[in-house]
């Protein structure tokens, strides 16, 4: 059974796939934490997945990235588990009523083998073309076809965004919630 945190504050910053180890990502990192100080304080943190690689240790995250937690600790801080994350979090999503819809926000890692399989095919050929193929859709269908409610995902690496709300966020980037949703 899934476990769900629920909230129903649209004052969130959203992240997915840092995939923090010892190997630095630094100039994303920097922009990252830059990012977190001018965001206003009320805003809380949702990590949405592959926090950390499954290989490193929690406690490493102090020692090799001591500005990126002290920036976290200073905020509500959520963190949803993704396929590499080894056990950072009880949470399987998270779940933001605004005014009588409900938003999904999951790391993606869980969907069928086949749509997984689908993604990996496209996801070399999106990368190298034009950013209109982005918006060729093929690969995001099993998101229209089986989230009809409002889906906000990470994993995939690919930015989406439909008009009716089905997002795939990219990696290290910083989104308020409440201006993703508009």
């Amino acid at each position: 059974m899934k476990h769900y945190f629920w909230t129903d504050s649209t004052k969130w910053l959203i992240v997915a796939d840092l995939h923090l180890s010892s190997m630095h990502c630094w100039p994303e990192e920097q922009k990252l934490i830059n990012d977190l100080k001018e965001a206003p304080k009320e805003y809380g943190v949702i990590i949405l997945g592959d926090f950390i690689q499954p290989h490193y240790k929690r406690e490493d995250l102090y020692l090799h990235h001591a500005p990126l937690m002290k920036q976290l600790a200073k905020r509500n801080t959520v963190y949803v588990k993704g396929n590499n994350d080894p056990n950072i979090s009880d949470y399987d999503g998270v779940k933001i009523l605004v005014k009588d819809k409900t938003w999904l926000l999951e790391h993606g890692h869980k969907t069928p083998d086949w749509f997984n399989k689908t993604i990996n095919h496209f996801k070399p050929k999106i990368r190298k073309a034009e950013p209109d193929a982005y918006k060729t859709v093929k690969i995001c269908k099993y998101i229209e076809n089986h989230h009809k409610h409002r889906y906000i995902t990470g994993h995939y690496h690919i930015p989406y965004h439909s008009k009716d709300g089905r997002i795939v966020l990219v990696p290290w980037k910083l989104y308020y919630f409440d201006k993703l949703i508009k």
